[in-house]
């Protein structure tokens, strides 16, 4: 014997499951989402890698300008400027990521990049060239807490 259900109880069943499977689902993914989301340590973390990453990247362009290196042979300034330019795009990028870094420092920071790479093509291969190159890599990891 069949049981007779109305069927407005079964379309109010169906709305209450529906809800109910809905209210779990947004749980279950808010859950899932706030889990495998990055913590603010971990920004700060990859921020301030990134940062390391350009300061000694700038620290094997002075090296290379320091010891004239056979690449600098034969007009190889421009690897020097193509370096600093390199630089400065990342830094760019990474000051949007980086708010405690201020605008005054940040500003200086791209200031002096700039001007290191307008000298870059007369002045790679002297010693005061390689001493700032790496006094700006120094900058770059004091500004960003490295």
């Amino acid at each position: 014997m069949a049981i007779y259900v109305p069927r407005a109880r079964r379309r109010r069943n169906l709305i209450l499951v529906s809800a109910a499977a809905l209210v779990v689902g947004a749980i279950l993914g808010v859950t899932a989402g706030r889990s495998s989301a990055p913590t603010i340590e971990d920004r700060v973390k990859s921020v301030r890698s990134e940062a390391r990453g350009i300061a000694s990247q700038l620290r094997v362009v002075s090296i290379h300008e320091g010891e004239g290196a056979v690449s600098l042979s034969g007009g190889g300034d421009a690897g020097a400027g193509l370096a600093l330019q390199r630089t400065e795009a990342n830094l760019r990028t990474l000051f949007k990521r980086a708010p405690w870094v201020g605008p005054k420092t940040s500003t200086e920071l791209i200031s002096e990049t700039t001007t290191l790479r307008a000298e870059a093509p007369n002045q790679a291969r002297t010693e005061k060239f390689a001493n700032d190159v790496d006094a700006l890599a120094d900058k770059i990891e004091h500004a960003f807490g490295g």
